[in-house]
């Protein structure tokens, strides 16, 4: 195995939130740092990495190579978690993306709500969360995450407490 990948802050700050026993779908992998940081560290009990286009694809199997990580990180051509079902995870991780785009993401797979979702919009903040709200997610955390210049929102959503 290559040396332990390191990670940025902001995505740091979203491994904080992954509990050990989670099945977790990364969507828009891209990169796949995140995939190969759980993994490495056995941070998760699997881990689903999805993007929409082969290219992020690619990119996310050289980098799981390198890390020897072949197999061990599940790689799908999906848009949004629409390859996925509800039974394959407990935790989505969507960063990186418009907040209308990862509310769409949510719309089209309605079971999320019953998960853990954990959230990184660079834009449209405050739609994203009221639409979340609309659609009874329920927002648990927040954190803000100076990096690399810029200031990063992240919204942690947990599974509505039954009352």
């Amino acid at each position: 195995m290559k040396r332990p990948i390191s990670l940025s802050p902001r995505l740091m700050a979203v491994a904080d939130w992954i509990r050990e026993a989670d099945r977790v779908a990364d969507v828009g992998t891209d990169h796949a740092r995140l995939p190969v940081f759980l993994t490495q560290r056995g941070l998760a009990r699997s881990v689903i990495g999805l993007d929409i286009s082969s290219g992020p694809l690619a990119r996310a199997g050289r980098l799981l190579k390198v890390h020897g990580l072949e197999g061990q990180v599940t790689l799908m051509l999906s848009d949004g978690l629409l390859a996925l079902t509800p039974e394959q995870i407990d935790t989505a991780v969507i960063t990186g993306l418009g907040g209308e785009t990862i509310l769409s993401i949510a719309q089209a797979s309605p079971w999320l709500k019953e998960k853990r979702l954990i959230a990184g919009p660079h834009t449209r903040h405050k739609r994203m969360v009221n639409g979340f709200d609309k659609m009874g997610f329920c927002l648990n955390e927040f954190k803000l995450v100076f990096d690399g210049g810029r200031m990063y929102h992240l919204y942690l959503f947990d599974r509505q407490e039954k009352k």
